[in-house]
């Protein structure tokens, strides 16, 4: 595939570019992304010798096409950049999928001990929680009853916020929105 870079006329393209800064403040990677008018997104990728990640076969690149949806994201989930798999929307894994059966059951048993859903510590426990997945570069969505997940019922629409509640899913934040919690600084250069 042609690379980003190489890729001219530019009259029917739009081009971005951004430089990847790790925590430590240093530049690990560059990512090119160019959008056709005719719905196709191409991304590259180059991690940088400071990188996690190698490039010694040239830059990591992915495409997509179509309409009515968010393309980059698409076209660079499963490149890694310093060492982090980029996901697309709504991505999971075996620790997020872990991380929610132990919020959901620290939840029911806190409910259980009649806290009212308002109070403090109810509070503390969901801002601990979405500390702790901040840290992997996720986020919980949606919501639902405790009763809900006590019953396993989960889903039907109840967002009752009158009852003791939890988020009912925990998602990867897609693309470089992911490193942004991670701590990275994302420069727009083009």
């Amino acid at each position: 595939m042609k690379q980003v870079r190489e890729m001219n006329n530019a009259a029917d393209k739009t081009f971005g570019a951004w430089i990847i800064m790790n925590p430590k403040n240093q530049h690990v990677a560059t990512v090119q992304a160019c959008w056709t008018k005719n719905g196709m997104c191409y991304v590259d990728v180059w991690n940088t010798s400071l990188s996690k990640t190698s490039n010694d076969n040239g830059p990591q690149q992915g495409k997509a096409g179509g309409y009515g949806y968010d393309k980059f994201s698409a076209a660079i989930r499963g490149m890694v950049i310093d060492g982090v798999k980029m996901t697309d929307h709504c991505g999971t894994d075996e620790v997020t999928e872990k991380l929610l059966k132990q919020y959901h059951a620290e939840g029911v048993k806190l409910a259980d001990t009649g806290l009212l859903h308002a109070s403090e510590e109810w509070q503390a426990f969901h801002k601990k929680w979405e500390a702790k997945v901040k840290k992997i570069g996720a986020r919980f969505a949606n919501m639902d009853t405790v009763e809900a997940f006590k019953t396993g019922t989960t889903g039907a629409g109840r967002e009752n916020r009158s009852q003791p509640w939890m988020y009912s899913s925990l998602y990867y934040e897609s693309n470089m929105d992911k490193l942004r919690l991670l701590g990275y600084d994302i420069i727009n250069a083009l």
